[in-house]
């Protein structure tokens, strides 16, 4: 049972994967957002397609931190 869910769970990845793809080939735009309380709206109203980079995981992006304020190479 848990190897179906799995399949069915990347089955699921693969035709969101698909669509974005998709939606970009038609002019649209898609926008990640870092952290999730950034306001998704903006990109909605923008007609972009927002998109989690980090999903669930509360590890730091390296090149996130490599251009950002928090980075002590960045301001330098």
């Amino acid at each position: 049972m848990a190897a179906a869910f799995m399949n069915t769970l990347q089955q699921i990845t693969e035709e969101n994967l698909a669509d974005i793809e998709q939606a970009k080939a038609h002019g649209r735009a898609a926008v990640g957002f870092y952290c999730l309380y950034s306001p998704t709206e903006i990109a909605v109203a923008a007609g972009a397609i927002p998109l989690p980079l980090c999903g669930t995981r509360n590890d730091p992006i390296a090149a996130y931190l490599y251009h950002t304020p928090l980075s002590e190479r960045s301001s330098k």
